[in-house]
């Protein structure tokens, strides 16, 4: 039996050996290499009643490192082919049984597909699809006394970044995780604040702010439940009203200057009055 460093190791070598490969392979020879790659991780060990279980897991941890590695590399070169593993990585990020390091992966390889894309492979259709997994897995067994994981934190603001300009999914999104506040865990309720102060902290503050007043009445709730998850609430509370602070203050400052302009155009007019 290998030991788990030993497998990491070979792992490891394998990637990288594969990563050599496909730098010198062009566009027609590498696609039906990729996909009879994910065939090997996906299918082939899944097929029949008598699925191996753990070796299925193996190789789709293989598979997404791979891929993480590529995307990391190759970057926007790589973006289009994690069409053929958002379905997968959807259906894994969804589960209440994926394998912590095969989860950790593959929210690893999602997060590097959204920030790499620069040719618009994530439509709306695509991004719609990551709404039900992520706040499916606030309620998972991955997730601990309502901390939030550092891979699913920084996938979560990756993905808020990236739905900003999709009011509807941004909505979908910011409503599931206030309905998740109201839940009978406080486990889970922890969870979801957490969640929507990532979304606040991602650098949206614009389109956050348009979700406040739907947010203020489960919020208000939350805060009746005491505990982490008052603080919690408190400080995310906190973090939208510097938001909103800071938006009057901008305007403030807008109309002082504006008001500068309007007295040095006056004060301009008399001074040629005068020379006149």
């Amino acid at each position: 039996m290998l030991s788990a460093e030993h497998v990491t190791s070979v792992e490891g070598a394998a990637t990288s050996a594969f990563m050599q490969m496909i730098l010198r392979l062009n566009e027609g020879t590498f696609r039906p290499l990729f996909l009879r790659f994910f065939d090997w991780a996906v299918v082939e060990l899944a097929d029949g009643d008598g699925a191996d279980v753990d070796g299925v897991t193996s190789r789709k941890i293989v598979l997404f490192k791979t891929v993480d590695k590529m995307l990391a590399q190759l970057k926007s070169i790589a973006v289009p082919y994690y069409s053929f593993m958002l379905d997968q990585a959807v259906q894994l990020v969804s589960s209440q049984d994926t394998d912590a390091q095969l989860l950790t992966t593959v929210m690893s390889t999602l997060s590097r597909a959204l920030e790499h894309d620069n040719s618009g492979f994530w439509t709306a259709a695509r991004l719609s699809k990551l709404v039900t997994p992520l706040a499916q897995h606030i309620e998972s067994d991955n997730v601990q006394d309502g901390r939030l994981s550092v891979p699913y934190t920084a996938l979560l603001g990756a993905v808020s970044q990236a739905i900003e300009e999709h009011e509807q999914i941004l909505h979908d999104l910011v409503k599931a995780f206030l309905t998740r506040t109201r839940s009978e865990d406080e486990d889970i309720q922890l969870a979801a604040v957490n969640a929507l102060r990532i979304m606040w902290d991602a650098g949206i503050d614009a389109s956050m702010a348009a979700h406040s007043a739907e947010s203020m009445p489960f919020l208000v709730e939350a805060l009746e439940t005491g505990g982490q998850v008052e603080r919690a609430t408190k400080e995310l509370l906190a973090r939208m009203n510097e938001d909103q602070d800071g938006a009057e203050s901008t305007a403030s400052d807008d109309e002082d200057a504006s008001g500068s302009d309007d007295d040095g155009s006056l004060d301009e007019g008399m001074d040629e009055d005068e020379v006149e």
